[in-house]
């Protein structure tokens, strides 16, 4: 029981103990969340398909062209 009291104690210390002050944790992710939602959209924007004319797809219609 004590072993588990000492574990629970130093747990709370680290957890009160913060890196970061509230000032500094205020937005601090901001910079990182964007690359990553750029890092999505460029993810997707990979995948969309090439643009396509119509003229092209149907180009090989134009094989002969005899006008009787």
């Amino acid at each position: 029981m004590i072993h588990q009291l000492e574990i629970e104690a130093e747990d709370q210390y680290w957890l009160n103990a913060s890196y970061l002050s509230a000032d500094q944790e205020y937005s601090h992710a901001t910079g990182c969340r964007a690359a990553a939602s750029e890092a999505i959209k460029a993810a997707r924007m990979s995948k969309f398909p090439p643009h396509r004319f119509v003229a092209d797809q149907l180009d090989h219609l134009n094989v002969t062209k005899k006008w009787v």
